[in-house]
């Protein structure tokens, strides 16, 4: 159990690094020795290979993920599997996987920034600036830095508006990760 926790450790420190290779040996590591937390692991592996762009793994992770963890982290997943698809330009696909993050989890300023930039990359200009311009509203509500940064980023590509770029940059200078 102590070699699990240990390789778990390691593979957020390797992923935190941008060693995702390496991240991805501690986690099936991890996983090969029964971390307790399969469904955690899963998520993690699936977010290393979306960073890598390796979409069709991070969604069979996501996938186990979802299987095997509680219910809630569902909404999380839920959202990280609406966001590959849209990646992936599987605008129905991800639209439902973000409506059920919503259900799941409620309203989520993150989850309407992630579907104003699918509505937006589908053409689709005045949702996209509905969608964001709620995603502004629920970050400020919330106190959520990362939405917030997030959603001014949307608010400035969607409205030519370099006022909301510099405030979307100004808050992610002070964010643990700002990418």
């Amino acid at each position: 159990a102590r070699a699990a926790e240990a390789h778990f450790a390691a593979g957020q420190r390797a992923r935190s690094l941008f060693a995702y290779a390496e991240a991805l040996d501690h986690f099936a590591s991890a996983l090969a020795l029964d971390h307790p937390d399969s469904a955690e692991l899963h998520e993690a592996v699936g977010d290393v290979h979306t960073l890598r762009g390796e979409y069709r793994a991070a969604l069979a992770a996501y996938e186990t993920a979802a299987a095997t963890g509680s219910d809630d982290r569902l909404g999380r997943i839920e959202h990280k599997l609406g966001r590959v698809h849209s990646r992936r330009g599987q605008w129905d696909l991800a639209e439902r996987h973000f409506e059920a993050s919503l259900e799941l989890s409620g309203q989520h300023a993150r989850v309407y920034a992630d579907r104003s930039l699918a509505a937006r990359r589908r053409g689709s200009a005045a949702e996209a600036l509905a969608l964001a311009e709620r995603a502004l509203e629920l970050a400020e509500d919330a106190g959520d830095d990362e939405a917030l940064a997030q959603a001014h980023n949307i608010m400035g590509m969607l409205l030519d508006d370099p006022r909301h770029l510099e405030q979307s940059l100004a808050i992610a200078e002070g964010l643990p990760d700002p990418t």
